[in-house]
């Protein structure tokens, strides 16, 4: 996705009147990252900091990224993907946030889960 918010719009242009649009995807929030190895709470660094990491790391250090040729370049809290969905069109937007997902916790993150789902 490297416009979110131009693709956003689209998928509100496109989508009938009534119709459902699911978007799913990893917090920014989350401090165990994937996208970029080696860089603790990535995900809370600022965008243009991320972005220049993630640029570096393409070219450095691909390990870092997977070697992918593209990586991740988009983070999202739950209220900026609200405010991007709500700027794309949509009225409604309702979410079902997570820090971290179970399946990818280990036993600590597991725990902390339990005690902060409400």
């Amino acid at each position: 996705m490297s416009d979110p918010q131009a693709e956003f719009k689209q998928v509100h242009r496109i989508l009938k009147t009534g119709g459902l649009s699911w978007f799913y995807t990893a917090s920014s929030l989350c401090p165990h990252q994937k996208e970029i190895a080696g860089f603790a709470f990535c995900g809370w660094y600022p965008d243009r900091l991320k972005h220049r990491i993630r640029k570096w790391a393409k070219t450095h250090k691909p390990h870092l990224i997977g070697h992918r040729e593209k990586p991740a370049v988009n983070w999202f809290t739950p209220w900026k993907a609200k405010w991007i969905l709500s700027q794309a069109g949509f009225k409604q937007v309702y979410d079902r946030w997570d820090p971290w997902f179970s399946l990818e916790a280990g036993r600590t993150h597991k725990s902390f889960l339990a005690l902060t789902r409400p």
